[in-house]
């Protein structure tokens, strides 16, 4: 059995394609992502119901 490191990266909707072509080009071959994520952080509720969804977050999920 291997060892596998679970990654979440939480993101605005717009870095989605970015982040999904820099962890290709390290070599992972699968991942989920999670559209319309919410939650509170630093920068106060997020919520998944704006009027334009290139704000709201989602969530790649990968192991490595």
């Amino acid at each position: 059995m291997k060892n596998l490191q679970r990654v979440e990266i939480i993101t605005e909707k717009r870095s989605i394609d970015k982040i999904l072509e820099i962890i290709e080009n390290e070599g992972v071959t699968g991942y989920t992502v999670i559209g319309k994520v919410t939650g509170k952080g630093k920068r106060g509720v997020k919520h998944g119901d704006d009027l334009n969804d290139v704000f709201i977050n989602s969530m790649i999920i990968t192991v490595c």
